[in-house]
């Protein structure tokens, strides 16, 4: 599909960014949404710290 429409990704897979990722390798774009994930609820866990 992609490669029909946006024949220059072939070339350069990086331009597709974070969503070429998942089409690409499945585990790296888990392993991103996992650290997101870490990171946001690090971020809620000082700001937790921080009110009390």
């Amino acid at each position: 599909m992609y490669k029909k429409e946006y024949p220059e990704f072939r070339s350069n897979p990086s331009k597709m960014g974070v969503a070429g990722v998942g089409k690409l390798n499945p585990l790296v774009e888990l392993n991103f949404r996992t650290l997101l994930v870490q990171l946001f609820n690090n971020h809620k866990n000082q700001n937790r710290d921080v009110n009390n």
